[in-house]
């Protein structure tokens, strides 16, 4: 008797109906994004965050800190995007303000205050175009080079948006590539100061490498060129370039020596 009570007690509470709270496999609905309580709701996406983000910890030092903490950095964990082979991650900042007065040094408690995030992008496959199809929607299975990637080690760029950075790195290759054979098709304008300096910058041309892209915004062209313009900046070789693209073919670039100045963070 007492072994037949026990299965109907188990039958019983298979059958009962079970709360989509009771349901949470680690994913959400639509449907319960609007109907589940808010809390639940924040429950489940903050819970999902915190298995894509992964803390950029501060570089290891000797000397202990002596002021309060500010802030901490985060990446998600990179992804590829709808470009195929181009891969992105979020840089995500977690403001913090002292709890308390008076301060009690990097001992002061602190409380998170605000949030700041950008993407970062960089290629798992070089683009070998200037514009590269979508990849079809619904996205399946990203490329597993992504996952490979370290925001804190590899170098990552910023870009207006995807169509920006496929068109922004081609370019730098098609730079190189024209620099080197000699005889570049795009009218040239050099900026850089001191003795040789166009040599110098011809060699810098020579030697521009795609994965070595900082920065690519828009920048303005001059009243009498059509196109785009885009500015490319690359802190490792200390050169930006300003590329003036027509019907997909660059048409001018202004190359110019960057100087970069670094403090050290108080900490």
């Amino acid at each position: 008797m007492r072994s037949r009570d026990i299965f109907l007690t188990g039958l019983c509470l298979f059958l009962v109906p079970v709360s989509a709270e009771a349901r949470d496999t680690g994913t959400i609905t639509k449907i319960e994004s609007r109907k589940l309580p808010a809390a639940e709701v924040k429950r489940r996406t903050l819970e999902q965050l915190s298995r894509i983000l992964i803390l950029d910890p501060y570089p290891a030092t000797d000397v202990p800190p002596k002021l309060p903490l500010s802030d901490l950095s985060f990446w998600t964990k990179p992804r590829e995007t709808s470009i195929p082979g181009l891969c992105a991650t979020d840089s995500v900042t977690v403001n913090f303000r002292p709890a308390k007065l008076p301060l009690k040094g990097a001992e002061t408690p602190t409380f998170a205050e605000s949030i700041e995030a950008k993407t970062a992008y960089r290629f798992a496959v070089l683009p070998k175009d200037s514009h590269i199809e979508s990849r079809a929607t619904p996205l399946g299975k990203d490329n597993p080079d992504c996952a490979k990637i370290n925001p804190s080690v590899d170098q990552t760029f910023s870009a207006r948006d995807e169509d920006d950075a496929v068109e922004g790195v081609w370019l730098v290759g098609e730079i190189e590539r024209q620099a080197v054979k000699g005889s570049p098709s795009f009218a040239l304008k050099c900026d850089f100061g001191g003795p040789d300096a166009n040599d110098r910058c011809i060699k810098a041309l020579n030697e521009l490498k795609q994965t070595d892209v900082s920065i690519i915004e828009r920048c303005e062209r001059a009243e009498n060129e059509t196109g785009e313009c885009l500015r490319i900046w690359m802190w490792n070789q200390q050169v930006s370039l300003d590329v003036i693209v027509d019907n997909g073919k660059i048409v001018r670039v202004a190359a110019g020596q960057v100087v970069t100045v670094s403090d050290q963070r108080a900490d």
